[in-house]
């Protein structure tokens, strides 16, 4: 009986230190789902819209045209790996410019006139957000607006870490 509740213990220890182990890597592994299109609205509208998911220290990044641009344009899929300092300066983003607290801005839109989407769901630290943000690029507030800028630098280093191993992969920022 002894025995048998040694090796009980034994695997209940195992199993704690997995789900531990786990748990760990989770927080210092954020999900990251990314969707930036930015357009125009014009007789000639077109929009380009990157996407970029990161989970697991993999990253698959995907460019894709619409409209006038379409045509002579092939969609663009390259998956990269990140570095374990590389996901963690995206964690530390995440957490300095509070990230993990979902919200939502639209900054008005004139007609026929260039536009923005961004969709930004993030998942670490047992906490999920979403963050959407929508309108016109020029709009005075952008530069100002706090939502925005948390976003915008995290976007700014998810690039920055995308350039290091592809530089043909860019992001022109909406507030310079």
């Amino acid at each position: 009986m002894r025995g048998e509740l040694k090796g009980l213990l034994a695997v209940i220890l195992v199993l704690c230190a997995v789900a531990q182990s786990t748990a760990a890597q989770a927080a210092v592994e954020p999900d990251i789902s990314l969707s930036i299109t930015k357009g125009e609205h014009s007789k000639d509208s077109h929009s380009t819209t990157q996407s970029i998911q990161l989970k697991g220290g993999q990253l698959v990044y995907d460019e894709t045209y619409q409209g006038r641009r379409a045509p002579g344009s092939k969609p663009l899929h390259k998956v990269l790996r990140l570095k374990a300092a590389e996901v963690k300066s995206l964690l530390e983003i995440i957490r300095q410019r509070e990230l993990l607290t979902s919200g939502n801005k639209e900054f008005e839109l004139q007609e026929g006139f260039n536009y923005f989407d961004i969709s930004l769901q993030i998942k670490a630290d047992g906490k999920d957000s979403s963050i959407t943000l929508s309108g016109n690029p020029r709009h005075p507030d952008i530069k100002t607006d706090r939502l925005f800028q948390n976003a915008e630098a995290l976007i700014k280093e998810i690039f920055r870490i995308i350039q290091s191993q592809d530089k043909n992969l860019d992001y022109r920022s909406l507030s310079e």
